[in-house]
Formats: structure tokens, C-alpha cells, sequence
């Protein structure tokens, strides 16, 4: 006999992800403006995966 159990898939769409981030947690940072676009998205899409917002660090790292 073999038991399985049924989990529940979410996926979340980041199609835009500054707009999620937005929903997420309110505005983007200020310093938001200062990074090129490829590095504004995926740093959006790096903070929403692990659900926290982002700091000024996150983009000299």
C-alpha cells in the first residue's frame, strides 16, 4: 500500500517584478533609481523569492 499526500502548487508570477515587489512591500527603495534595469530586476526578483524587502547593501553586494 503506498499513502501519498496532495500538496497544494503555488507559482508566483513575476512577469513584473517591480510591480510585485511594489504590492510586496510598498515602494521601491530610492536607491532603486541609481541601478541599471537588468540589475533593478532582478534584484526585485531576488527579494521577493526570499520574501524580504530590500536594503541599500543588497545592491553593492
Amino acid at each position: 500500500m503506498v499513502i501519498t499526500l496532495e500538496l497544494p502548487v503555488w507559482h508566483r508570477s513575476f512577469d513584473d517584478p517591480l510591480s510585485a515587489y511594489e504590492k510586496h512591500f510598498g515602494a521601491l527603495p530610492a536607491w532603486f533609481e541609481e541601478v541599471s534595469r537588468p540589475v533593478a530586476l532582478s534584484l526585485a526578483r531576488q527579494a521577493l523569492r526570499a520574501g524580504v524587502p530590500l536594503t541599500p547593501a543588497d545592491h553593492l553586494s
